[in-house]
């Protein structure tokens, strides 16, 4: 339970807070963005001691403690990572989920990497009076809706794609940062993120709804 505990307070300081910074701005607009920036780009350094800790004593999978079971080799971030589940069912589940984002690597990281880049950018351009910036509307409705329509599809492919057999390669390519899944495990990090697209897709769609109809 400590293990899961401190998990999701890396969770919310390495990927929510983050976002929640860029996206939101609570404080100082320009500080805001700023923060978030930097957080996010510190993420996976702040995680690592976590990572190097308690690999073997989680669950990829469901983010469970257990003993080590079935291993699971991913590369991310030029790292090799071997992680454990508790059985082979939740092994192939995992495998399925990490086939699947090696198999869209390029795409997954264009589709959410790039809005987010342009969106960060956009926004520091705004804050500083650049001429020709464009709104914050623009660039929040761009990154919501390409975000999180990719995010929704690669959910939908999900149940579609086969594990790779085990021993076909050492280990599978993953597009994001390790500590994006293996803080939560993999389930709470797909729940969180599919409510979080699901929600950002119905903003962005409504926005363009309103545009369209106004």
């Amino acid at each position: 339970m400590l293990l899961r505990l401190e998990g999701l307070l890396l969770f919310v300081l390495t990927m929510a807070l983050p976002l929640c910074l860029l996206l939101a701005q609570p404080i100082e607009p320009l500080a805001s963005l700023f923060c978030g920036v930097l957080l996010l780009l510190c993420g996976r350094f702040l995680a690592a001691p976590h990572l190097a800790r308690n690999r073997e004593k989680r669950c990829i999978w469901s983010g469970a403690e257990i003993a080590p079971g079935c291993d699971l080799g991913v590369r991310a971030s030029g790292a090799e990572y071997v992680f454990h589940t508790y059985h082979e069912p939740e092994r192939e589940r995992a495998a399925r989920f990490f086939a699947l984002a090696e198999r869209c690597f390029w795409p997954l990281r264009a589709a959410i990497l790039g809005p987010l880049a342009c969106y960060a950018v956009a926004e520091a351009l705004r804050l500083l009076d650049a001429p020709g910036a464009p709104r914050r509307e623009t660039s929040l409705l761009v990154l919501e809706g390409v975000a999180g329509l990719a995010c929704l599809a690669a959910l939908a492919a999900l149940p579609f794609v086969p594990p790779p057999a085990r021993g076909a390669r050492a280990s599978l390519r993953f597009p994001f940062p390790a500590h994006s899944v293996s803080l939560l495990g993999v389930l709470p990090a797909l729940v969180v993120v599919g409510a979080a697209a699901a929600c950002g897709a119905a903003a962005a769609a409504l926005e363009v709804s309103r545009r369209l109809l106004s």
